[in-house]
């Protein structure tokens, strides 16, 4: 009895810290859709970002340049984000012209194949959506 407890914690433990890889699905907002709120965005931002490192570490060019459209089309959904917190309201303009740029520079590196160049635009998307939280 004692053996079969140990199993089963055993068993447990090894479940439980298995992770299974994250991979958020994302797909794009119709243009007519309706304005979505900006935590959702940021959500989605991060995702995206997510999935950039995840698919610039396998070298998965063709994905690279969808997740960059994707990520292009959030950072133009954020003119239009309900909800913007206060701390976001007089730059929200800046952040998606900015966070659109890195996208664009994204699909430019993917499409010629440039890990070092898809490293360094990831970079500075990761920090651009980490400026996105809500707090300091």
């Amino acid at each position: 009895m004692r053996q079969f407890l140990l199993l089963a914690i055993l068993l447990i433990l090894t479940a439980c810290s298995a992770t299974p890889e994250r991979s958020p699905i994302l797909s794009e907002i119709p243009d007519k859709s309706v304005p979505q709120s900006y935590s959702k965005l940021r959500l989605r931002a991060r995702d995206y970002a997510i999935s950039i490192t995840e698919a610039s570490h396998k070298d998965d060019w063709p994905r690279l340049e969808q997740l960059a459209s994707g990520l292009e089309q959030t950072a133009d959904l954020l003119l239009k984000a309900d909800n913007t917190p206060e701390m976001h309201k007089g730059n929200l303009a800046m952040l998606s012209s900015e966070l659109r740029k890195q996208a664009k520079e994204l699909m430019v590196a993917a499409q010629a194949k440039d890990s070092g160049k898809v490293t360094e635009v990831l970079t500075s998307i990761n920090r651009k959506v980490r400026e996105m939280r809500d707090t300091k």
